[in-house]
C-alpha cells in the first residue's frame, strides 16, 4: 500500500463492492477543518468529488491533464488503485479517483462542467478531444455548452463550446 505524500497511520476500510477511501488521518483532517472553517463558517465543504472507474490511474491522467492539476497516487494495491487530483491553489473540492469492479451502465447522476481558459472554446475542445474525450451524439438543442465524455465515458460539459 502506498500513502504518496501523506504522512501518519492512515487506514482503508474495505466496503463490500465499494474500494475503499484512504481516511484522514488527524493531523489532515484537523488541517482541512481549519481551512473549511475559514471558507465555509459552520458548513459543511465537499472535501472529494470521487470517481469510480475501471482504471484510475488512466483517468486520474486524463483529468490531470485537461485541468492542469496534480495527480498523486494514494494506494496501488493490485486491483485497488486510488488518485487524488488536487487544484494548483490547494483548494476544494479534490477529484479522487478508485478502481472499482463494476462497470458504468447509465448516464451520471453528477457530472463536470469546465470553463475554457481565454475566449476560444474551440481551441478548449480541441486539447480535450486530443487527449482522449469525446463529443456524445445526443447534445441538448441550442445549449451553450457541449456533452462530452472521459476515455471511460463519463459525461462532462465544455461551457462556450455548444451552439447556443
Amino acid at each position: 500500500m502506498k500513502a504518496g505524500n501523506v504522512k501518519g497511520g492512515a487506514v482503508d476500510a474495505l466496503l463490500l463492492f465499494r474500494a475503499s477511501r484512504r481516511l484522514l488521518t488527524s493531523a489532515v483532517r484537523e488541517a482541512l477543518q481549519r481551512k473549511q472553517s475559514a471558507m465555509n463558517g459552520n458548513h459543511a465543504a465537499i472535501l472529494n468529488i470521487t470517481l469510480d472507474c475501471a482504471d484510475a490511474r488512466a483517468q486520474a491522467l486524463f483529468w490531470a491533464a485537461a485541468l492542469g492539476w496534480t495527480a498523486r497516487e494514494q494506494d496501488d494495491a493490485p486491483g485497488h488503485v486510488e488518485y487524488l487530483l488536487e487544484p494548483p491553489a490547494e483548494g476544494f473540492p479534490r477529484l479522487y479517483f478508485t478502481t472499482v469492479p463494476e462497470p458504468k451502465i447509465t448516464k451520471n447522476r453528477l457530472h463536470l462542467d469546465l470553463l475554457p481558459p481565454g475566449d476560444d472554446p474551440q481551441r478548449e475542445l480541441a486539447r480535450l478531444l486530443g487527449l482522449g474525450a469525446t463529443v456524445l451524439s445526443d447534445q441538448p438543442p441550442g445549449a451553450g455548452w457541449l456533452v462530452l465524455a472521459d476515455p471511460e465515458g463519463n459525461e462532462f460539459c465544455l461551457e462556450g463550446a455548444g451552439t447556443g
